[in-house]
């Protein structure tokens, strides 16, 4: 797939999104303790591939956790906690003359189960932690945004058209108006756009209208984006 051949690796081939990458640069190359850097933002602007190109850029190795499917419970986080009470892996020492440190990434964590995400939040504040993490998502869960001392919270605003244009233009030889039409089509989802230059098509974007019930919500984004019925993780 093309979205997976030219994604970026380091932030030099990140387009835009200044102010989050000198977070997470600053964030990155202090680590400080007891804190953590979250990045929302719709789906399909960059966020992870932006997370996973600041650890290399920067000299870590990323685990990349898709907190959505893997952390559904205290007991989940706890183990991923301990498997990362050393600043180095041993598959890092194996794979580098100069080991890397690994630096931790929750992806989509407002999927996550929310009694993971309290576990989350303790392993963020522990200042014996040595890993640095970084936490994606489309949108906060409400317990990050009450601890604005621990977590920097930053949301990315989607690429303006022109700027995705000057960028795909090789794989998108039309007139700008056209191209508009189909970032606006797309919802300015970089993925969608690549799979629609090189099939011909692109998935659409199922609308998950809120009740306004924070559990019946979570509820209706597993349904949404998983295909089950939703699962009482010991709610």
């Amino acid at each position: 797939m093309l979205s997976e051949t030219y994604r970026p690796q380091t932030f030099d081939d990140i387009i835009g999104h200044l102010e989050a990458k000198s977070i997470l640069q600053k964030y990155l190359e202090t680590n400080p303790q007891g804190k953590s850097v979250l990045i929302s933002g719709s789906p399909g602007i960059g966020k992870t591939t932006m997370a996973l190109a600041a650890a290399r850029t920067f000299g870590y190795e990323p685990l990349e956790i898709n907190a959505s499917r893997s952390l559904r419970s205290h007991e989940d986080v706890t183990s991923l906690r301990d498997s990362c009470m050393a600043p180095v892996t041993f598959t890092s020492i194996l794979k580098y003359a100069k080991p890397r440190k690994t630096c931790v990434i929750l992806d989509e964590i407002d999927g996550s189960d929310p009694h993971a995400q309290r576990k989350v939040l303790e392993w963020i504040k522990d200042l014996k932690r040595v890993v640095p993490i970084i936490c994606t998502s489309n949108e906060v869960p409400v317990i990050f945004k009450r601890a604005p001392e621990h977590i920097t919270l930053h949301r990315c605003m989607p690429l303006n058209a022109r700027d995705i244009y000057e960028n795909l233009q090789a794989h998108a030889p039309m007139e700008f108006t056209e191209f508009q039409k189909i970032v606006k089509e797309c919802q300015h989802d970089v993925r969608r756009l690549m799979n629609r230059f090189q099939y011909g098509k692109s998935d659409t974007l199922q609308q998950i209208p809120l009740t306004g019930d924070t559990i019946a919500d979570l509820f209706r984004h597993q349904e949404t984006f998983y295909g089950v019925q939703p699962t009482y993780w010991d709610l």
